[in-house]
């Protein structure tokens, strides 16, 4: 019984058990020959076949000899293509697959065929998974079928964008889509022999290409057409030189992965996938293009985003995917394609970059001076502002708000301002000294452009200059010229149009036509000329593209601070009108009031320290208040402020007055303390010093505690006038409107100053005679009055000798001293700018004049005026219209107020001092031991601390605030 039917039988319920069928034997072993046996022969038989040699042993395949270490000596012939002629013929092979076992020639013919399904041919593998997966019928889908020979001449057409007998390029959605689909329904492409997953996915590369392509076409098309910038026709030029580059490349196959004259092998994909992968890379290029154009192939033609037209933007997102493809390792034809794109595209960005800061090149030389931006000088200056916001920063004076001060992005910030910067110092420069080299174009630089091989990077590292083939070659595919010499032409220079004429009718139909293919094919040529160096990675110098771009910009960061020095140079030389030092020593002789012949005639123009009250009008006598300090003069006509010519005149005679006792007696000598000496540029500053100078009224303001200026009684009685200087051209960016505006802070305060002064002097010269005392029946009243004299005239003494002595000279003098240093350190004429607005920035620091310190500020201007209270209520009694009882309580409330603030002033002072200090703060024994005239103060807190060892002498005022504190009443 068979196993099959024992089987049935258990199933069927009938089951008989028989023996087992026998197992016949599987070897055979043969009977003897009935013969003798003779074992004499058969021994020598068997020693005769041990003596043979042995067989000769297999030789090895011919294509591993070549591994051998005698490779001399054999005579191998090795085929030239052997995988390649796994493309190209079968080779007698029975087996799919591609290994080197079927392949070599040395292979055994007769292997079998593999037992893979997917190793069989094409129409088998097919039919087996059409047998296990038939395809689902979807009624929305329509299935297009086509050999693979048919796809192939299609896809060749796809590939360059062009419709095919497959697929017809679809305008509105900027896509290919299946030719022959019936309406309303999805085209899939099916390749006979394979199914349609297998073919979407080969086939979806080919399409990705030629829409890639038609696109970038159209998007170079329509810029082309369009009014765009200059650097987006630079960059649609650059694009289509790159589209013409891979044209050819797209539509010309290699020999070996298409012969177009077999149509056998068009049986199977493998030639398909050959020429799949070799389109890999320009997939990856397009992709690129693609992205950087906003052209994506899933973006729709409705969703594209606007393409950037500013230099800035354009060149930012050109370098941004550069970045990007380096960071990825892409394949050195993406890196090599989007690296020239940038070189050409910001080729005239560079150009107009180094015009705009006076760097001359060969292909774009500097213009004259005169043809440069005219921008006057003021523009680089604010406007006056009022007290409420001179501490603002004085650099905003300098910012240029035009479309140019925005740069791309590999352009560092400090480059990007310095860059803003050299274009001011440039016009600075055309204005003080036009005839200079810098603007005459004589020093010729090399052209700012980016350079990509490993040699033009070690000459820009060593030398500092680059001179390579590929840098030129693109300079030279801007313009194309004839084959006819130029020596040789009937019309000159510029005129050359015109010989279109001298032609016959039409010729320039063709000429034009071949002038057309010669730039298209130049282009081309450079193209390939710089891809072809063009390295796989950065060379090691420049591992990086900002590290790249930094030795790129290296020569014009080098002319930028070689211009601004210059400048610099230029203000500090005292050969010149321009110089600095002269012009400060101005500002400070005057407007800060530190010269003694104009501060003394400015002082018996406004004020007066006699003890007789003068006044014209013998009504106003007996009327109006004694406005002591001030000079009679000025309270002509009741009015105030004084108006009329006589003011003006007495004013400009002061100036007059102290200029001519320079000119007379400092210039004699070589030199005094403030600085002048007898150079020419110094000379003519003075000379023109009468014209810069000169006194002006202000409006300021009225309103309910805001005008305090109309009253003479009041400390700000004198706020209206101030004192301006006009500086020369191209200097007003180092003394612009804002830095005037803190002199004459400045100034006002000094006015102030000197007004307390004259009032002390003349309270002095009130109750200097001991036989007429202001109250001759109150004694303890009167020891008040001179108790309070002198506290008041210490206070005020020390307060001028430190505004002068250590606010203005400790300051402003080592500002000059630094000037007058031959390293100076300033960068350009803006950090020096921006360092005269901190000095006068510490010195109104110092005289508690900022906007931050307004509550100490008010005490110390309290303080001023309730001196200027004493001198008033001591001259109102020396007139005789106040009574002794009546005065009595006006000067004890007179003292009572001056104590408090100044208790308060010198305790706020210690507690700005202590924190100012840090936690090394000095201790008040060692404030004392450095307030000697050689002790250096530097900062603010310096200042103050000079300014509170002054004021509290011995600590009067903080052991009368603790004495106060603890319940007695301060001496």
């Amino acid at each position: 019984m068979s196993l099959f039917s024992a089987f049935s039988a258990v199933e069927s319920g009938h089951l008989t058990i028989e023996s087992l069928p026998d197992l016949p034997p599987h070897f055979f072993v043969p009977k003897l020959l009935d013969k003798p046996q003779n074992p004499i022969m058969d021994t020598l038989k068997l020693r005769e076949s041990l003596h043979k040699s042995p067989p000769a042993l297999h030789t090895i395949p011919k294509e591993l000899e070549v591994l051998t270490l005698d490779t001399l000596n054999a005579q191998v012939e090795l085929p030239d293509q052997l995988w390649g002629s796994s493309v190209v013929g079968r080779a007698a092979r029975t087996n799919n697959l591609m290994s080197w076992d079927t392949l070599r020639h040395s292979g055994d013919p007769r292997m079998g065929r593999s037992a893979f399904l997917s190793q069989q041919p094409s129409h088998i593998f097919a039919s087996a998974r059409y047998h296990v997966r038939p395809p689902l019928q979807d009624p929305g889908i329509q299935l297009v079928y086509t050999t693979l020979h048919e796809l192939i001449q299609s896809l060749r057409m796809s590939l360059t964008g062009t419709s095919s007998s497959l697929h017809v390029w679809d305008h509105q959605s900027e896509t290919f889509i299946l030719r022959g689909v019936n309406e309303g329904k999805k085209g899939i492409i099916v390749i006979t022999g394979k199914d349609e997953v297998v073919s979407s996915s080969v086939i979806q590369r080919f399409l990705t290409i030629g829409t890639l392509m038609r696109r970038l076409e159209t998007f170079v098309v329509h810029h082309r057409t369009s009014k765009s910038e200059p650097i987006v026709n630079a960059f649609t030029h650059s694009l289509s030189s790159i589209l013409s580059y891979l044209h050819p490349l797209v539509s010309t196959l290699p020999a070996y992965l298409v012969p177009l004259d077999t149509d056998s092998i068009w049986d199977d994909v493998a030639p398909l996938t050959a020429v799949w992968i070799h389109y890999a890379e320009i997939e990856e290029v397009l992709q690129g293009l693609a992205a950087l154009c906003h052209r994506e192939e899933h973006v729709s033609p409705t969703a594209y985003i606007e393409f950037p037209t500013s230099p800035s933007d354009l060149l930012s997102l050109i370098y941004r995917h550069l970045n990007d493809h380096l960071e990825k390792h892409s394949p050195r034809l993406v890196l090599a394609l989007f690296a020239y794109m940038l070189t050409m595209t910001s080729r005239d960005y560079f150009q107009q970059l180094c015009q705009s800061v006076g760097y001359s090149t060969v292909s774009a030389p500097a213009h004259h001076a005169m043809d440069l931006q005219q921008v006057d000088s003021n523009q680089l200056a604010t406007g006056f502002l009022d007290e409420d916001n001179l501490d603002e920063n004085p650099e905003d004076a300098f910012n240029d708000n035009d479309d140019d001060s925005v740069f791309p992005s590999f352009i560092e910030r400090s480059i990007s301002d310095s860059l803003l910067r050299a274009r001011k110092s440039l016009r600075l420069l055309c204005v003080a000294q036009p005839d200079h080299p810098l603007l005459s174009g004589e020093v010729v630089h090399l052209d700012i452009e980016w350079f990509w091989t490993n040699e033009e990077v070690e000459a820009a590292w060593t030398e500092g200059a680059v001179r390579t083939s590929s840098s030129s070659s693109l300079a030279s595919s801007d313009t194309l010229t004839d084959n006819e010499d130029v020596t040789h032409r009937p019309y000159p220079h510029g005129m050359e149009a015109f010989s279109i004429f001298d032609l016959q009718p039409g010729a320039h139909i063709s000429q034009a036509s071949t002038h057309s293919l010669l730039l298209d094919a130049s282009h081309i040529t450079n193209l390939q000329a710089f891809i072809a160096p063009f390295p796989r990675t950065l060379p090691a110098l420049t591992p990086t593209l900002p590290h790249l771009t930094a030795l790129v910009l290296t020569p014009l960061v080098a002319h930028i601070h070689s211009l601004s020095s210059t400048l610099v140079a230029l203000y500090l030389t005292p050969a010149t009108h321009l110089h600095l030092h002269t012009h400060l020593v101005l500002l400070r002789s005057y407007l800060l009031l530190t010269s003694h012949p104009f501060k003394s005639r400015l002082a018996r123009a406004l004020f007066s320290d006699s003890d007789e009250y003068e006044h014209v009008s013998e009504p106003a006598r007996n009327t109006a208040r004694w406005a002591v300090g001030l000079s009679p003069s000025l309270m002509d006509g009741d009015i105030w402020p004084p108006a009329g010519a006589s003011l003006s005149f007495h004013l400009r005679t002061v100036i007059v007055d102290s200029l001519d006792f320079y000119r007379d007696d400092v210039f004699r000598d070589s030199g005094d303390a403030h600085g002048f000496k007898t150079l020419d540029g110094e000379q003519r500053v003075m000379e023109e010093a009468e014209y810069r100078l000169g006194f002006s009224i202000r409006d300021l303001p009225v309103g309910t505690g805001k005008d305090k200026w109309l009253d003479p009684l009041s400390i700000e009685s004198l706020d209206f006038l101030y004192m301006d200087y006009n500086p020369p051209k191209s200097l007003d960016v180092l003394i612009t409107q804002t830095i005037l505006s803190k002199y004459h802070r400045m100034f006002a305060f000094n006015l102030r100053l000197m007004r307390v002064e004259n009032v002390v002097a003349a309270l002095y010269r009130m109750t200097r005679k001991p036989t007429e005392p202001l109250f001759p029946t109150l004694t303890p009243t009167n020891k008040l009055l001179l108790h309070f004299r002198f506290v008041a005239h210490a206070f005020v003494t020390s307060l001028s000798s430190y505004v002068f002595d250590t606010a203005i000279g400790g300051n402003f003098d080592m500002f000059l001293s630094q000037l007058s240093h031959t390293a100076h350190g300033f960068v350009d004429v803006f950090a020096l700018a921006d360092r005269h607005s901190r000095v006068l920035d510490d010195i109104l620091g110092a005289c508690l004049l900022r906007s931050g310190q307004k509550s100490v500020g008010d005490l110390l201007r309290g303080c001023m005026e309730l001196v200027l209270d004493l001198g008033i209520l001591a001259g109102e009694r020396a007139r005789g219209r106040l009574e002794e009882y009546e005065a009595a309580p006006l000067l004890e409330d007179l003292w009572a107020s001056f104590s408090g603030k100044m208790m308060t002033l010198v305790k706020v002072l210690k507690a700005l001092v202590e924190k100012g200090s840090g936690p090394s703060r000095v201790l008040a024994e060692d404030v004392r031991l450095q307030a000697s005239p050689l002790f250096q103060v530097e900062g603010v807190t310096g200042n103050l601390r000079n300014l509170l060892v002054r004021l509290d002498v011995a600590e009067w005022w903080s052991h009368a605030y603790e004495k106060r504190r603890s319940g007695g009443r301060p001496t």
